[in-house]
């Protein structure tokens, strides 16, 4: 699973697999080949260049989650940082051309970092269960750094993004509180 935001990139909607091909060389997976793929669009404070910003649509820019099913697998020494953004050259053969945000106004994805220790799951898990304003938390994931940091991935139903924001936000300094990191740029290691 790897995470897509729209640096150099207008849109993602299915991905040919020429541009999953693209994505997992760039990603130092070039011997890897695909067999199925699922594309997940989505919204994320974690990869905002601008989460201080007064829009929301700034501080939860789109993004999308793709989950790749190798038929060979390409061995634990070609691990991605998923913490350094890689460079892909290529473009979604399948977009339309639509720019809809709609489909990334229905998920959330809050990526708490936890450099140099184990992620967090269960405090964040009842945060997400408890807050108000937000719908079904769908899926929750660790994704290891090695040597000792993880990554907790929390993806989150949103009735209406705009109006899930002061909750989905009301979740980030309970992330600090543990510890977690909650945008890329504040990764110091």
């Amino acid at each position: 699973m790897f995470d897509v935001t729209r640096a150099n990139m207008p849109r993602l909607q299915d991905a040919s697999e020429e541009w999953i091909r693209e994505s997992l060389r760039a990603l130092g997976l070039g011997d890897a080949t695909p067999r199925t793929w699922k594309v997940q669009p989505l919204r994320t404070h974690f990869y905002s260049d601008y989460p201080g910003e007064p829009e929301w649509r700034d501080r939860w820019p789109i993004a999308w989650s793709v989950e790749v099913t190798l038929d060979s697998h390409p061995g634990t020494s070609a691990r991605p940082s998923w913490d350094e953004p890689v460079f892909v050259d290529a473009l979604d053969e399948t977009w339309s051309g639509d720019f809809d945000d709609a489909p990334h106004d229905r998920t959330a994805l809050v990526i708490a970092a936890f450099v140099r220790r184990k992620a967090v799951v269960d405090p964040l898990t009842r945060e997400v269960q408890g807050a108000a304003g937000l719908g079904n938390l769908q899926q929750v994931s660790t994704r290891p750094r090695p040597p000792t940091s993880e990554q907790t991935r929390l993806l989150i139903e949103v009735p209406d993004f705009e109006r899930s924001v002061s909750a989905l936000e009301g979740l980030l300094p309970k992330i600090q509180g543990l510890g977690g990191v909650v945008n890329w740029r504040q990764l110091d290691g």
